[in-house]
């Protein structure tokens, strides 16, 4: 046992020794491998080689500038002790190494070196500070200086004009941070939202026997069409939108059965079932989409003073509204956030204003990437005034009225929408 242990105490001096022998040379190598990337930068500089330990930091400072012939003046932030050997670097490129430790920056003045901390509460910041505008490509200024570091805080600004970010620092300072925004600012992933905006009558969907209740399933995967909102997936987006191939041009997908799809298709080919928007939009991951289709109705508002009123037009906006917030994942799966709402005008109120019915909801759902969202139970009620009349007889004046009849129907529409978002690939 005493052999075994003596036997790895020797191999590791030899190991140390062989070190000690070969640390010093790929030192020196690493630093003429500097020197050669660096040297038409440092080209007429004097060299510098010394070995500190422990030393005090300004001393430090001094040593090199005895040695390169060069004043070099410290200010008071500078501070601390060094550990380190130099062998045979230029000037510049020594002083970065040993200010390095304690977070110090240099600039060379007219005649001597300055030497100190980068910071704004220094006295020497402004001599010692540069600027430089580094350009943001893909997010706004704001959000990106907000994703930085804390510590950069002092150093920026935020150019809202031409979306940049002005840094004021030590050269240091500077490609750190472009360095961090180079990771921040990265272009976004992008998806393609497809809309298909339906109506169908109220009374048309209870002739055939449909309800938002049903569900048609094909092997483990399933569409439920629920009040506000379910999901179904890819193959589910095919058959549905294949019942407005004539307005899509999307190809048929016999594959899926089932008593939802037949309901809505005989809906079509009987013109019960209209197709009020097809519209396609691009957005940016976590950036909401608005598809709003809606009508205006304009009506009168008398006001001012009462010895001199006047009237105003002013508009209402009735229709469909429908925000879409996409979310990418990593694993390509799609955080949807969907605030569809429906609204139209359902009469007047006492000072003849409009009123305006309202439906509106808010959810959040997970998707696939390219599986179809179905938002369904969405109402409107309209009021239709219904005239039948005896041809000549029910046309004259007063006595019209006997071979007449006017009937005032309430007529409610569903509205339902399939939304697939799909994210597009970067080429």
């Amino acid at each position: 046992m005493i052999d075994m242990h003596l036997d790895k105490r020797m191999m590791l001096v030899l190991l140390l020794s062989l070190f000690s022998i070969i640390a010093p040379f790929s030192f020196a190598q690493s630093d003429s491998t500097d020197f050669q990337n660096t040297e038409d930068q440092y080209q007429d500089q004097p060299v510098i080689s010394n070995v500190f330990y422990e030393t005090d930091l300004r001393q430090a400072i001094q040593d090199i500038a005895a040695q390169a012939e060069v004043m070099i003046v410290a200010d008071n932030t500078v501070q601390g002790f060094v550990t380190m050997e130099i062998v045979d670097l230029p000037l510049e490129l020594a002083l970065k190494r040993i200010l390095s430790i304690g977070g110090y920056t240099f600039r060379k003045m007219d005649g001597y070196y300055l030497v100190g901390a980068a910071e704004p509460s220094n006295p020497s910041f402004g001599l010692l500070c540069t600027t430089e505008s580094v350009p943001i490509n893909y997010l706004p200024a704001e959000t990106a200086s907000q994703l930085l570091s804390d510590f950069y805080r002092p150093y920026i600004k935020l150019n809202d004009v031409s979306n940049a970010i002005v840094v004021s620092g030590s050269p240091e300072i500077i490609e750190s941070i472009k360095h961090n925004l180079k990771f921040i600012d990265c272009p976004p992933k992008q998806v393609m939202i497809n809309a298909l905006v339906t109506e169908i009558k109220d009374n048309d969907l209870k002739s055939i026997g449909l309800d938002w209740r049903l569900t048609g399933q094909k092997s483990n995967a399933s569409l439920r069409a629920g009040n506000n909102l379910s999901i179904g997936l890819i193959d589910t987006l095919n058959a549905l939108f294949s019942i407005f191939r004539t307005e899509t041009g999307i190809l048929a997908n016999k594959n899926i059965a089932g008593d939802l799809v037949t309901s809505l298709n005989a809906l079509f080919t009987s013109d019960k079932l209209k197709v009020k928007a097809n519209p396609s939009i691009v957005t940016t991951n976590a950036q909401p989409a608005t598809i709003y289709i809606a009508k205006e109705q304009f009506f009168s508002v008398v006001t001012g003073p009462l010895n001199y009123p006047y009237t105003k037009l002013e508009k209402v906006s009735v229709g469909i509204r429908l925000e879409i917030t996409p979310y990418v994942s990593e694993n390509g799966e799609i955080t949807v956030k969907i605030a569809p709402e429906v609204s139209d005008a359902v009469g007047y109120g006492r000072e003849g204003l409009p009123l305006v019915d309202r439906r509106s909801v808010t959810t959040t759902v997970r998707v696939k990437n390219e599986q179809t969202i179905v938002i369904g139970g969405l109402t409107q009620e309209n009021n239709q005034k219904i005239q039948n009349k005896i041809p000549l007889l029910g046309s004259i004046p007063i006595l019209g009225y006997l071979f007449s009849h006017t009937k005032y129907v309430k007529q409610k529409t569903d509205i339902v929408v399939f939304v697939t978002p799909r994210i597009i690939k970067e080429n």
